[in-house]
């Protein structure tokens, strides 16, 4: 079956351990350079635990990361120095929903306990214990007294099932693990000789940690406390839960403070968990046992927080609950240790696993709360390796306090003398601090997801998530490495060859490359569009002479970006063109309708000038809005293109609308523009959410006296609007009132004026999501209610362009234009149309791409070399890859001061070029290198290796009536050298490399699932591979959704052979070439893509 773990002997996982590390200089994917090697200057992040002593101050939480043993020892080789191992409990064949964790903001999981037996997992335990003492050999960590780490038990969640023999035999055996310790050295030794010069003791755990989640009898938790305690010895912690916060409170903090609305913790997780007047009860009576038996008594904050399952993600009939992490869980557990330690007088010992990250574990530490574990953080992008950074952070706020250990710390920090009361001062302090950190703030992730519409295939799937988001493909990352290099013409040579206007697009693009930039999974988003705009602003554009070479004469009718993108690649390729533009300026809505303050003109007349200069035509104040003047250009040129946008603005559809003093946006901004409306009344209100009602509003309030009122209309919350994050910042900074959930319902006009008075509106609440994950509303009956009005802006869009004027052309049902989406074809043969012409309102970068894919059909037409080659950068991968593992915030532009903005200066300012490398520098290089399954994979399951880049003419071959023929020749190329396969005895089918892929597709299902067993290969399905090595050959068995191939890959020689159900073959190994035919069966058909990449595995494929 597949989704089930299968542990390794612990032979294949030393070989597979030091193959990679010979080979790649990496285990389990974790680069050398981000292991973590404890020196003398290091000890200063030691602590004590349990009569031991632990490297650093950091671990990995019960939890994905502690239940195998590769995943134990990537931690431990990443700097994690306390284990706490999977929770394990009596119940221990348990059927686990899947997918079973999202991580992708705030984290969700459903799986909460082990998915091995009991038995499995005391192995996999031991099998780390033992590797991690081999490695601390090998890697030449300093000689210590003892390993440095701790693994701890984590045990639930009742007292009848702790005390089965289950869980009493792993007990004991993690206390004495020596038989089976002895078995596995033994067998260990001949791989690695010096084995039997290492001290590794037979105690595997001597603590342990009692989970109190999921129900846990608060009657039992402290007899289960007692019984860890006095029966078997153990130090003891108690993990305890979330909700001892309180009802209320949790609720204030998480809903109404951090915003955190689509989360709902139901009463009855208050109702069956630990109240806090009895948790004060059981931690009394236990530290007092502890003290009395003579080992360590200590507090876990905390467990994860049980939550209704309203995601669609996990499977709702399996999952009735789900149990959330992460950053909305940190400061719930902050809130609480404060709590506590108010209670307790600062006397608790207390630990911490809820939101810890790069940026804040130093802030933790410094509240003397440790050790500190991870999880969620662990499961985003960067994966394990994000250790690295706390560690390098927690080095520099020890330096920059002059810190010489972690009490240290905790005083330098507080000013204070007295640890307890230097704790107390930290702790409370950064309680507070956290009300007002909007990193912790719901609203601070308001991104969708990472995922694209791209398929996921199994070779070549590294595509950057910006330029498959630009609708123009921008080559974002190129021009990224360029600004970082310095070289700013370059930079901006390869932004213009699929975008020419990239002044106006570094002003006013939508930019929802941003949106899918992968930094989203770190920290925030690359502001790519104001690199853009430094280019633009800062390079030379290297002048092309014009081409004479007379081709075709083309008609662009409009002006705006699409018209201008047209006539840019046209003339680049030599056609004779001319634009009829209706206004007096072209550029669109650019330079006649966005508010100066959006844009710069010198700049926007810049983008313009240089296609004029290519020896564009352009006929300004000509309308072509008629089907007889259309006739006469079709006459007249041999291409013609649409491009005259979507100029009607839509209806409120209320009462009264037609009558004075009501204004759609698109007049009201272009007569602010030609300076026709220089001031506005007393009361005005502006309706919608887009961000044309934006523009709008912040165009009237500069319009406006201070004292004059402003409202901005919208039927949702300003959460739900559509505008661009940006713009809706903008518009709060400018402090405009934004009427939320209010709908327009009636225009109230002065019947002695015939002008307006008044706006009449009723109140929405939200009525749950609709297909798009927007909240849909509802109108709350008795809710009217009239605001006085001098003047209503109507914003609530734009009507497509209705063809009625152009009944040459063939229409759709609602009166638009049709045409073929393929090739924006028409239906008069060489006439076009693109931008909002023939989509509806769109986006900048949609005009000016549909403008090129239209030069590239009529270059096709009249075969004539269009396309540039995109530039791919050579970069150091290891140095990418050591980027992929830590937070840095980009600082964004520089703005104009919100109480400055009452005219139509430019608010937002263009980098300078230390800023612009300075936020280059934060790009990811995602065209060159992904690898996001890799680091997000718990388990270690995802695995990159190498191809080299390859062409294979192939012809799949048809059996039929026992004879075969060839199909089509077609080429398979292999593009890209890195690439990713998975490990089907490692994985789980936990879905978290399925959120963070920005592929659309999973890369557990999608990528080549490799087995490393008879067993495990046997039980699974379809996507399945199997290699067996001989001394002779290699041989590959493969399961695919409809055949079963045996491969035999001979070492020597220049054939291979190929078996299925259907045929027998030999092949030439270097071209795939058939030799020799074996029929099998009467009919069939053989994919000669699938052979290849079968060849390519078994060529390139070895883990040990």
């Amino acid at each position: 079956m597949s989704g089930k773990f299968y542990p390794l002997e612990i032979e294949k996982i030393f070989k597979m351990i030091f193959f990679e590390l010979n080979k790649r200089e990496s285990i389990f994917g974790i680069d050398k350079s981000l292991f973590f090697y404890p020196t003398k200057n290091s000890k200063k992040l030691c602590m004590d635990r349990y009569g031991d002593t632990m490297e650093t101050p950091l671990g990995v939480a019960a939890g994905p990361q502690t239940q195998m043993a590769q995943n134990i020892i990537t931690a431990w080789l990443t700097g994690s120095r306390y284990m706490e191992l999977k929770t394990v409990q009596t119940l221990d064949e348990l059927e686990i929903s899947k997918p079973c964790i999202d991580a992708e903001d705030e984290g969700f999981n459903c799986e909460w306990s082990q998915e091995l037996n009991l038995e499995q997992s005391y192995h996999e335990y031991l099998k780390a214990f033992i590797l991690i003492h081999i490695l601390q050999d090998y890697l030449q960590h300093p000689i210590s007294k003892s390993l440095g780490t701790i693994f701890n038990m984590s045990v639930g969640y009742d007292f009848q099932g702790i005390q089965k023999a289950n869980v009493q035999k792993f007990f004991s055996k993690m206390k004495n693990a020596k038989k089976e310790k002895d078995v596995y050295l033994k067998r260990l030794l001949p791989f690695y000789p010096r084995l039997k010069d290492i001290h590794i003791p037979d105690l595997v755990s001597n603590n342990i940690t009692l989970s109190t989640m999921h129900g846990c009898p608060s009657d039992e938790i402290e007899k289960i406390g007692k019984y860890l305690i006095e029966g078997l010895g153990l130090h003891t912690t108690i993990k305890l839960n979330p909700t001892l916060n309180g009802k209320e409170e949790v609720r204030q903090i998480l809903n109404r403070d951090l915003g955190y609305h689509n989360i709902v913790v139901p009463d009855l997780a208050f109702e069956h968990d630990l109240k806090f007047h009895e948790a004060k009860t059981i931690i009394k009576n236990l530290k007092q046992a502890a003290m009395n038996k003579g080992v360590g008594f200590s507090i876990k904050l905390t467990n994860t927080l049980e939550c209704e399952n309203n995601k669609e993600y996990f499977d709702p009939q399996n999952s009735k609950h789900m149990y959330m992490s992460g950053r909305a869980l940190h400061v719930l557990a902050i809130n609480l240790a404060c709590k506590l330690q108010d209670e307790f007088k600062g006397a608790l010992d207390l630990s911490f696993c809820a939101g810890v990250d790069a940026l804040n574990v130093s802030d933790v530490l410094s509240l003397n709360i440790k050790p500190v574990t991870v999880c969620t953080d662990l499961l985003k992008p960067g994966g394990y390796g994000k250790t690295y950074q706390y560690i390098e952070n927690i080095n520099q706020k020890m330096k920059d306090l002059c810190a010489s250990n972690l009490e240290e710390l905790v005083l330098k920090t507080a000013c204070e003398n007295d640890l307890k009361k230097a704790a107390l001062i930290n702790l409370f302090k950064y309680r507070d601090q956290l009300r007002n950190n909007k990193r912790y703030i719901k609203s601070s992730f308001p991104y969708k997801n990472i995922k694209g519409s791209r398929p996921l295939t199994m070779v070549d799937c590294i595509e950057a998530p910006c330029s498959e988001t630009c609708k123009a493909n921008q080559n974002v990352p190129e021009y990224m490495r360029k600004t970082v290099s310095g070289e700013f013409d370059k930079g901006l040579q390869e932004i213009m060859k699929t975008n020419p206007l990239p002044n106006i697009t570094g002003l006013a693009c939508d930019h929802k490359c941003e949106d899918r930039c992968t930094r989203i999974n770190y920290d925030n988003p690359l502001h790519i569009r104001e690199i853009k705009r430094f280019l633009a602003s800062n390079a030379i554009i290297t002048k092309v002479p014009n081409e004479q070479k007379k081709l075709k004469k083309v008609a662009i009718i409009g002006g705006g970006p699409c018209g201008l993108s047209a006539a840019h690649y046209l003339r680049k390729v030599g056609f004779r063109v001319e634009i009829f533009e209706s206004r007096e300026i072209v550029g669109g809505m650019v330079t006649n309708i966005l508010p100066n303050f959006r844009t710069i003109k010198d700049q926007v007349n810049f983008d313009i000038d240089k296609i004029k200069e290519l020896g564009v035509i352009v006929h300004t104040g000509t309308s072509i809005d008629s089907d007889s003047a259309l006739n006469e250009i079709i006459a007249d040129f041999n291409y013609v293109i649409l491009s005259i946008g979507s100029p009607e603005a839509k209806s409120l559809g209320v009462d009264n609308e037609e009558m004075g003093g009501v204004i759609n946006f698109l007049d009201f901004l272009e007569k602010v523009k030609k300076g026709k409306i220089n001031q506005l009344p007393k009361k005005v209100a502006v309706i919608g959410g887009g961000n044309s009602a934006i523009d709008a509003a912040r165009t009237a309030k500069r319009l406006m006296n201070k004292d004059d009122t402003l409202f901005l209309i919208y039927r949702r919350t300003w959460q739900d609007m559509p505008a661009d994050r940006e713009e809706i910042q903008e518009l709060l900074d400018e402090k405009i009132t934004v009427l939320e959930l209010t709908s327009p319902k009636k225009i109230i006009i002065n019947n002695d004026t015939k002008n307006i008075a008044g706006l009449t509106c009723i109140k929405t609440e939200i009525a749950g999501v609709d297909s798009q994950g927007r909240n849909k509303i509802k109108e709350i009956p008795g809710s009217e209610f009239t605001l006085e009005m001098d003047l209503i802006i109507s914003a609530i869009g734009q009507e497509k362009l209705n063809g009625k004027n152009f009944k040459s052309l063939e229409k759709e049902a609602d009166g638009t234009l049709k045409y073929f989406k393929e090739n924006l074809e028409t239906s008069i043969k060489n006439v076009f149309i693109g931008g909002d012409s023939a989509r509806g309102p769109q986006s900048i970068i949609q005009a000016i791409a549909d403008g090129r894919k239209i030069v590239e059909q009529i270059c096709y037409r009249e075969n004539c070399e269009f396309l540039e080659n995109r530039i791919l950068s050579s970069v150091d991968l290891r140095e990418i890859r050591k980027k992929r593992v830590q937070k840095n915030y980009g600082k964004g532009p520089r703005k104009l001061d919100p109480l400055d903005r009452d005219n139509f200066e430019t608010v937002v300012e263009t980098l300078s070029q230390k800023e612009a490398t300075i936020e280059a520098k934060r790009c990811l290089n995602c065209d060159l290198l992904c690898e996001v399954c890799v680091t997000v994979c718990p388990n270690r399951a995802n695995v990159s290796y190498q191809l080299l880049k390859k062409d294979y003419h192939l012809k799949d071959i048809i059996i039929d009536q026992m004879k075969h023929s060839l199909g089509v020749d077609y080429i398979f190329s292999i593009t890209q050298e890195n690439q990713v396969f998975n490990i089907g005895d490692f994985c789980n089918e936990c879905g978290n490399c399925n959120t963070f892929c920005p592929a659309s597709g999973r890369p557990y299902q999608d990528k080549p699932k490799i087995y490393l067993s008879r067993k495990s290969f046997k039980e699974t399905g379809a996507n399945a591979f199997y290699f067996e090595e001989e001394k002779s050959a290699r041989t590959l068995f493969v399961k695919t959704s409809c055949e079963n191939y045996k491969i035999v890959y001979p070492y020597q020689g220049d054939l291979f052979f190929v078996e299925n159900n259907t045929i027998k073959m030999q092949l030439l190994k270097d071209n795939l070439k058939v030799k020799t035919v074996d029929l099998i069966k009467r009919n069939g058909h053989v994919n000669m893509l699938e052979v290849a990449i079968m060849k390519e595995l078994i060529v390139n494929l070895k883990m040990d």
